[in-house]
């Protein structure tokens, strides 16, 4: 996020900030309220190769992961006041990160420390935090 400061716009950079330290601590509240344990606790026959102590429902690491790059997209190119249009290459980016992004998460379900379940409603949640930060852009800004 310096980067972002320093070099394009310090006021997108922070109101990125803190949607995304917003979003940190509603991901956290929803934590404590699902309390989904991991696989492996569940299963003594699932080895994991990490023993990760926190709980897994929703999957912070993955809403962040969706949810601040698409943010900042939208972020820039609503300052640029450029219209949403369909370059060849935007269409390879998404198409590239989309598939490293479920990769990830295949192998962290693959490995025992995610549900399915988990996967899935921390996309959802991802999109309908994105669709309410959008919706709310000229309040945050």
């Amino acid at each position: 996020m310096v980067t972002c400061y320093v070099s394009f716009d310090a006021l997108l950079a922070t109101k990125i900030t803190y949607v995304s330290m917003f979003t940190i601590y509603l991901i956290s509240v929803l934590q404590m309220f699902y309390a989904s344990p991991r696989p492996f606790w569940n299963d003594s026959t699932i080895l994991s190769s990490r023993c990760l102590q926190s709980y897994n429902h929703p999957s912070l690491g993955l809403i962040l992961l969706t949810f601040v790059p698409c943010y900042a997209y939208y972020c820039y190119q609503k300052q640029a006041n450029k219209q949403y249009e369909r370059k060849v290459w935007h269409v390879v980016l998404m198409g590239v990160f989309v598939f490293v992004v479920l990769g990830v998460q295949f192998l962290n379900y693959l490995i025992g420390t995610m549900y399915i379940i988990n996967i899935g409603m921390s996309l959802v949640i991802s999109v309908l935090i994105l669709m309410v930060v959008i919706a709310a852009n000229s309040i945050i800004t």
